[in-house]
């Protein structure tokens, strides 16, 4: 297909634009974790690792045998909030006393497509999922596309997907996780959509059994579409942000032949969210009081549900002794969703993507706030959707 040069140019902007919007979100330190402060700064600072390699933990294994004590140097840490103490402030938030127990019966693998991770937060350490044929370096934590060359450290220096891994492993600690880092200020939102294919591309090859995608943009790519669509046809489940633009993603949609291998496409339209394909949950953020926050996307045929994303407190500092700050946005709100399908999947790994998703979405809770501006008309129900899958699959 051939384009008209004002064609190439606009596609050329959207690239530039993709990524630029990609961290809408407020991020505030706290003394007090427990109080609630509703915080929207557009701009984010930027966070730099200190010292990482100096900066270590011991294990220390003692083989009898041999009577020798073998020191294996693990990845950096310091001083960091507990993980519980996150959990505990989030279920509170969303009225939860108590997550019902679940039977581990398969090891869930969560690919969280971001920012990358901050090592040096010890909760991290053994909740990794690292395959040795993708993950090249012993010493390597994740995989990062977002430099020149590959490197297998993906250092996060934004906090962003720090904080999303936090929540993520808090609501379910069970939860393995494969960082890849694909985002760089630097770039330019094409190369940001280059390594974010990259990214997905991985952890297709790396047979995980989630997806979170914390990030996007305006401009659609057939590669992107094509691997998500590859990932459906593995069985992936690909949970995502409906992006934090204050628009209706929904809005006058049109059919453009430039974007054929896309069903409908919207001027408000939001990558790859609005791909909308049947393995996808898009989520919308809303505030402690279950209204809309002013900075979330939503839509009525492409958003599937809303989640809590209000000042969400979870790891993502490296400056600061307790590691943790919080932040506002979809990209907040969708680990939870990725939580509890990662919960149910776990329990019973059976279940297909398509009934995952569909118990998720009809167990949420509905609202009259949320009328239209999401599929189901509400917020996920983590209780409810896991007491109806077990419900659904108990052993007669």
């Amino acid at each position: 297909m051939k384009f008209k040069k004002i064609d190439l140019y606009i596609l050329n902007i959207l690239g530039v634009i993709r990524f630029s919007c990609f961290v809408l979100m407020a991020v505030t330190f706290q003394k007090d974790i427990l109080k609630k402060k509703e915080i929207h700064v557009s701009k984010v600072n930027p966070i730099i690792l200190q010292n990482p390699v100096k900066i270590t933990t011991t294990e220390k294994k003692v083989i009898p045998k041999l009577n020798k004590i073998v020191v294996k140097i693990l990845y950096p840490a310091k001083k960091c909030e507990k993980l519980s103490t996150i959990r505990s402030q989030l279920l509170t938030r969303m009225n939860i006393k108590l997550l019902p127990k679940i039977k581990i019966k398969k090891q869930i693998r969560v690919a969280v497509i971001d920012t990358g991770l901050n090592i040096n937060v010890s909760a991290f350490h053994h909740r990794l999922y690292l395959p040795k044929d993708l993950v090249l370096d012993p010493s390597g934590f994740g995989i990062d596309y977002s430099t020149e060359k590959v490197s297998y450290k993906p250092i996060d220096t934004n906090g962003h997907g720090s904080n999303v891994s936090g929540i993520l492993i808090s609501l379910f600690p069970q939860a393995k996780i494969l960082p890849i880092k694909y985002y760089n200020p630097k770039k330019s939102g094409n190369e940001n959509l280059d390594a974010l294919n990259k990214s997905l591309r991985a952890a297709i090859d790396a047979n995980v059994d989630i997806i979170n995608i914390s990030g996007g943009g305006p401009q659609p790519s057939r590669e992107e579409f094509e691997l998500l669509s590859e990932a459906k046809d593995k069985g992936i489940i690909v949970v995502l942000a409906a992006g934090n633009e204050r628009s209706n993603v929904n809005e006058k949609e049109e059919t453009y032949k430039l974007f054929d291998y896309i069903p409908k496409h919207g001027k408000n339209s939001y990558y790859p969210a609005s791909y909308n394909l049947d393995n996808m949950i898009s989520v919308m953020n809303i505030r402690d009081d279950l209204s809309k926050d002013p900075s979330s996307n939503y839509g009525k045929n492409s958003v599937h549900l809303a989640a809590l994303g209000n000042s969400i407190y979870s790891y993502g500092s490296v400056t600061d002794n307790n590691c943790a700050i919080k932040m506002t946005g979809t990209s907040q709100s969708t680990p939870i969703v990725t939580a509890t399908v990662a919960m149910i999947k776990a329990e019973f790994p059976h279940l297909s993507y398509q009934e995952i998703k569909a118990k998720v979405l009809e167990s949420t809770k509905k609202y009259d706030l949320l009328e239209n501006l999401n599929a189901t008309n509400g917020i996920i129900d983590i209780e409810r959707s896991l007491a109806n899958v077990k419900k659904e699959n108990q052993v007669k």
